[in-house]
């Protein structure tokens, strides 16, 4: 492909129609730094911790991860998808039930190896600490029975309430690191397809017959919607829904993205009445950064919307915010601050833990002992108890006083 700099991002008036891939960062895509990148966490991750105090008000105890890990552990539907990670001198450790679903023990293994590796490439340090991780597509702390109301659950995704613009479920969001993608990918505009894409996966916790993903499906099959929209499944993980075949599309890499002009279910064009959010969903802007849609009106946005503004918006985000690098980075600041609202009494605790397993490298997960985690937590709880205690009876006191 022939092309100049200047025409980027749409390439207007290049020769060809190859893919043209560039790297991040580079001057005009750069990384957040200093006060915009602080923001962004105070959008995101400081709502999200608001609930659990700050670094001079700590709330989270012993106690109270005790009791949330307990029942995390304990429940029958719960205790396969989610895990218990140690961090300790740059390594870290999961305990988790044996019948651990597949994907959800890939995923957690893979964000966590790659936290650890990017953290050391970006020189940052982790703090020492133990978190509860889900790794299912669905918020926990709902089914957990006020369990996360003095300590959260690590998760990637949750619902909100964007008309109150406030968290439903008390779940700390972090991103994914399953994609490496640190790029930016181009193809001329005037050829791009003009449909809207869409490639998915069925999941078995969705409701087949009445979700977004088939509902635009289906929508791509008919005769209309097939004009503007090619959207269908690449794999049916459903255990009961029969998929039509209709509904089946080859897979396409994301770099064969940008061979259309809009992508749903991303930012730019995102499903507006669904209440689902990932971490990073809060920072952006409607009418800047996307636009949403519902069931009625896809089809009419997708044939009169040209959103090459929107896209170009979108887009420097993604660089500024949502690169790998920046994914660990947001790791980072999750885990300290979460560190930061414990009270003092883990460092014992930590000390005293046993059972851990390292993994086959300083970057490589290990293994740990749920029941040895939730018997240091307890004999922490157990050791402060005095302490506790003598400081309720002060209070008492110096009320009775005044």
């Amino acid at each position: 492909m022939q092309w100049n700099a200047s025409d980027l991002p749409f390439l207007d008036h290049s020769v060809g129609q190859d893919i043209l891939v560039l790297p991040l960062p580079r001057p005009g895509y750069e990384h957040a730094n200093g006060t915009e990148w602080e923001e962004f966490l105070r959008q995101n991750l400081y709502q999200d911790l608001e609930k659990y105090g700050n670094a001079t008000a700590r709330r989270v105890t012993l106690s109270a991860l005790h009791t949330l890990m307990q029942r995390l552990t304990s429940r029958e539907h719960l205790k396969t998808h989610a895990g218990l990670v140690v961090l300790r001198r740059g390594r870290a450790y999961l305990a988790k039930h044996s019948g651990m679903v597949g994907f959800v023990k890939t995923r957690i293994t893979r964000n966590i190896e790659r936290m650890l590796a990017g953290a050391a490439a970006l020189g940052l340090t982790l703090p020492d600490t133990v978190f509860a991780y889900s790794g299912q597509d669905e918020a926990v702390c709902k089914h957990l029975s006020g369990a996360c109301s003095h300590a959260p659950v690590f998760s990637h995704i949750k619902r909100y309430d964007h008309r109150r613009r406030r968290s439903v479920d008390s779940d700390v969001l972090i991103p994914h690191l399953g994609h490496t993608f640190n790029t930016t990918s181009h193809f001329p505009w005037p050829a791009k397809d003009p449909r809207a894409l869409l490639r998915a996966s069925l999941q078995s916790s969705m409701d087949a017959k009445r979700c977004m993903r088939t509902v635009l499906a289906r929508l791509g099959a008919t005769p209309n919607g097939s004009r503007l929209l090619d959207c269908g499944f690449v794999a049916n993980n459903h255990h009961t829904y029969k998929m039509p075949e209709s509904h089946m599309k080859k897979y396409m890499s994301m770099t064969q993205h940008a061979r259309y002009r809009l992508v749903l279910n991303s930012a730019v064009m995102t499903q507006g009445d669904s209440p689902w959010i990932e971490y990073y969903y809060r920072s952006l802007t409607p009418g800047t950064h996307l636009l949403t849609y519902n069931a009625t009106s896809v089809l009419g946005l997708v044939a009169e919307m040209q959103l090459r503004a929107m896209v170009d918006a979108a887009q420097h985000f993604a660089a500024k915010f949502i690169t790998p690098e920046q994914k660990v980075r947001y790791w980072v600041a999750a885990l300290r601050a979460y560190a930061a609202r414990r009270r003092r009494s883990w460092a014992a605790s930590r000390m005293a833990m046993k059972g851990l397993r390292p993994g086959s490298s300083k970057h490589r997960l290990g293994s740990a002992s749920t029941s040895a985690i939730l018997d240091a937590l307890r004999r922490g709880t157990a050791a402060r108890a005095p302490a506790v205690a003598a400081r309720a009876a002060a209070r008492a006191r110096a009320r009775a006083a005044s």
